[in-house]
């Protein structure tokens, strides 16, 4: 498999969708208000030793792919993430074919939060869903309720997931591509707003 090595990519290969604004003790998220979209163009082009360069663009993503969904306007609302493959990307690169297989997510396990006492405690101990080290990219299709509705298009170049936006956690997500019949992967992040 061609895994890009994040070691000599300038742009980075962690991302981090930021999901979190705040944690307070004893509150329940409240529904979301409303839906947006957050269209990010992805420019994935290939280095003459065969690692991969990947640039974002996006009015909630950087540059390395890292969304922040704490602040407004996304805050508050499910945000519809949807990523597009650059016209100037590797010729013939295209998206997995099945949306679940396109993106992997999984909660980043550095993230924390109060318990009632006032004490530190990893947000995984409450998030029951796959997990994974900081720095560590997700190994196996999304399992939970906070994103859905995965899709990929018929032409393989668009890949949209909806992400409820309103647990405050931090997820690493992988995107997956397919050239010359080769996996190319990408992990940056997602922070999620949190609604009290």
């Amino acid at each position: 498999m061609l895994y890009r090595n994040w070691a000599r990519n300038a742009f980075g290969v962690v991302g981090l969708i930021a999901l979190s604004a705040c944690c307070h003790v004893g509150t329940k998220p409240a529904p979301s208000v409303g839906e947006i979209d957050a269209p990010t163009s992805v420019n994935v082009t290939q280095n003459p030793d065969g690692s991969f360069n990947f640039e974002y663009e996006g009015s909630f993503a950087d540059s390395a792919g890292n969304f922040d969904l704490s602040k407004p306007p996304a805050l508050g609302n499910r945000v519809v993430l949807e990523f597009t493959i650059d016209g100037d990307s590797a010729p013939g690169l295209t998206f997995e074919p099945e949306g679940r297989d396109a993106i992997f997510i999984a909660l980043e396990e550095r993230t924390r939060y109060k318990d009632e006492a006032g004490e530190v405690q990893p947000r995984a101990q409450r998030y029951q869903g796959p997990t994974v080290g900081y720095g560590q990219s997700p190994q196996e299709p999304y399992q939970g309720d906070q994103f859905f509705d995965f899709n990929v298009t018929n032409n393989g170049r668009t890949l949209r997931v909806t992400d409820r936006n309103d647990d405050g956690l931090t997820y690493r997500y992988s995107l997956r591509f397919r050239l010359d019949g080769e996996s190319v992967v990408h992990d940056p992040r997602i922070r999620n707003g949190k609604i009290n």
